[in-house]
């Protein structure tokens, strides 16, 4: 088997999950022991960029599309497959109650709920953690993590990126943004000229991206601010913020 590594490994990404929604739903795992730390997102986050790097060990410049979600599975795939795994020994899935067959040993389930409920939200950071403790309450996640330990899988937690609560500051349209993404705390700009006329009316931050497309530039919005109906008070990402950038990283061993 392949040195420091285990023999059965499943990666749980919970979608958008923070800090603050982890510690929220770790009142579901009594009983379950595990070892807490963190991990950093990858800069812009949003979904495409960040879980596929996260997903495939890669920087973005390194991805087939690092705008789009459609080369995700295979990424992981190419992943796995440089560790010495045979393509039948990997499995992608999706949701609480997915089924990894027999002979997987590598794994990832991605779980949308938490990032859901970001992107629907109305009640700011209050309403984040009534509806982590109802999910809490649900325990899938903690089904789930006990259901792959039994069988033998080593069980990593973590996200593709945190969220942040953020008041809009006016929509940017006709800008020329090429990116998949809900995320409204960012944008890439293909035309400089563009770039430059928003940064005289817009107090941003240009994100250097050194390991991104050269040919675009990229912008962020301040802490506590984003890309949405002005006043708007919302919860989003793909800014740089402690929040969106610092996520868990949970450890469950195996059940032997």
């Amino acid at each position: 088997m392949r040195e420091n590594a285990p023999d059965k490994f499943a990666i749980i990404v919970m979608d958008g999950m923070s800090e603050f929604d982890w510690h929220v739903l770790r009142e579901s795992f009594a009983g379950i022991a595990y070892e807490q730390g963190a991990a950093f997102a990858t800069v812009p986050t949003v979904t495409s960029i960040s879980r596929q790097c996260l997903l495939s060990g890669k920087m973005p410049s390194q991805l087939e599309k690092p705008w789009s979600q459609s080369k995700e599975k295979a990424e992981f795939a190419y992943c796995c497959q440089s560790l010495g795994v045979g393509d039948e020994q990997i499995f992608y899935g999706r949701d609480y109650d997915v089924e990894v067959p027999k002979g997987v040993e590598c794994a990832v389930i991605i779980v949308l709920d938490v990032d859901e409920r970001v992107h629907g939200q109305c009640g700011g950071r209050a309403g984040m953690y009534q509806d982590m403790r109802l999910l809490a309450q649900s325990g899938k996640l903690a089904e789930l993590v006990r259901r792959l330990a039994r069988r033998g899988f080593d069980v990593f937690i973590s996200a593709d990126r945190g969220n942040t609560p953020a008041v809009g500051q006016g929509r940017v349209t006709k800008t020329g943004v090429e990116t998949e993404t809900r995320s409204k705390r960012m944008i890439v700009l293909k035309d400089f000229g563009d770039a430059d006329a928003l940064l005289r009316e817009r107090d941003l931050i240009e994100f250097p991206g050194s390991y991104l497309d050269k040919g675009c530039r990229y912008f962020i919005c301040q802490s506590g601010e984003s890309f949405d109906n002005p006043g708007a008070s919302v919860m989003s990402h793909g800014g740089i913020s402690i929040n969106e950038v610092i996520v868990p990283f949970i450890t469950v061993r195996a059940q032997v």
